[in-house]
């Protein structure tokens, strides 16, 4: 396998389905009612959430997606090599296959620094942790290490959502991730150090 990328803190997953995560079907469906997805293209036979997917047999890094017709495809990418599939997903908009992708947020990671130099949109999830869904049970699993966004989730969800509109505007302005986390964090203290209501 390649370089990891991404380190699975403190997982206490098997190694052999750490990268196989199902997303939950309400994330998923919320996501399709808005961009109506064509493709699962990081998925498995048992974790696919659309009729049409690929498989790791297929191997999207190796082909890519961007032979499917103009549209969104849909990517929960294994989260041991993130940087391959923002690429992959760069050469697929250049050629009309928009990609929404499902990732952690690390704003100190190359890919991350990567993604925000091409992705049109990055929306930061700041009102808890997705439980993702074990691909060989089928079962929720709480407890996902990793939050979408987790020193704002002691905040309100109006001072959350201003958090994230402050954090969408400093990666449009190219912020560095350093200088965005930073600034996230001061923000968030400043929030949490305010009167309560």
């Amino acid at each position: 396998m390649g370089k990891v990328d991404y380190k699975h803190s403190k997982s206490k997953t098997d190694s052999d389905i750490k990268d196989l995560w199902q997303t939950p079907i309400e994330l998923y469906e919320f996501l399709n009612a808005r961009f109506s997805f064509v493709c699962d293209v990081a998925a498995s036979d048992h974790n696919h959430l659309h009729l049409n997917y690929l498989t790791e047999s297929y191997d999207s890094l190796l082909n890519g997606w961007a032979h499917l017709k103009s549209g969104f495809a849909f990517c929960n990418p294994p989260y041991s090599r993130i940087l391959p599939w923002v690429k992959k997903a760069r050469e697929a908009a250049d050629r009309g296959v928009g990609t929404v992708m499902l990732l952690p947020v690390d704003t100190s990671v190359e890919w991350f620094n990567e993604l925000r130099k091409l992705a049109s949109e990055i929306y930061f999830i700041v009102n808890g942790r997705i439980s993702f869904v074990r691909s060989d049970n089928k079962q929720k699993i709480n407890g996902n290490n990793r939050g979408s966004f987790e020193y704002a989730k002691n905040l309100t969800i109006e001072h959350q959502t201003k958090v994230k509109q402050s954090i969408n505007k400093m990666i449009i302005d190219r912020l560095s991730p350093e200088q965005i986390n930073n600034a996230a964090r001061f923000l968030v203290n400043r929030m949490e150090a305010m009167p309560k209501a």
